[in-house]
């Protein structure tokens, strides 16, 4: 029995398809449904490590980092709420910032999360292939069952 989903979005192709799977299975089983948002932050120290950039520079290029980032999951959320309020579906949010591999094991380890839904791996005469990406370390790390939508 599925109680809880968490859906890890990003907003890319594979991830609208993840959306759209995790919106189904959550209306047909009642399911709490939680949409998760990670900002893969690992960009945001490349102004801490070049010695040659002034400090106002980087304070410049970690809050132009930090509003395309705000910019970015705003549009991703509101896109996924239009599309559960026309299914009728509830949900929460949540954003995480940091490697999304780590974040996204974390938010299920913090919750009971009976299925985690993503979009992502590569298409192939047998399915979908994990990539040794983001969706291959998931499908090894993580506590609960993994769809990956394709």
């Amino acid at each position: 029995m599925i109680n809880h989903i968490l859906l890890a979005t990003n907003g890319s192709e594979e991830s609208q398809k993840a959306e759209d799977y995790a919106l189904y299975l959550a209306k047909l089983s009642n399911a709490e449904l939680t949409v998760l948002y990670v900002f893969d932050n690992r960009l945001i120290h490349y102004g801490q490590v070049d010695q040659l950039v002034t400090e106002k520079t980087k304070e410049q290029f970690i809050s132009y980092v930090n509003e395309k980032n705000d910019s970015e999951s705003n549009q991703i959320l509101k896109h996924f709420s239009q599309k559960a309020e026309n299914e009728g579906v509830f949900y929460s949010t949540c954003i995480r910032s940091g490697p999304p591999d780590k974040e996204i094991v974390a938010a299920v380890m913090e919750n009971p999360v009976d299925l985690l839904v993503l979009g992502g791996g590569k298409q192939s005469g047998k399915g979908i292939m994990p990539s040794s990406g983001t969706v291959g370390k998931l499908l090894k790390k993580c506590p609960c069952p993994v769809f990956v939508a394709g």
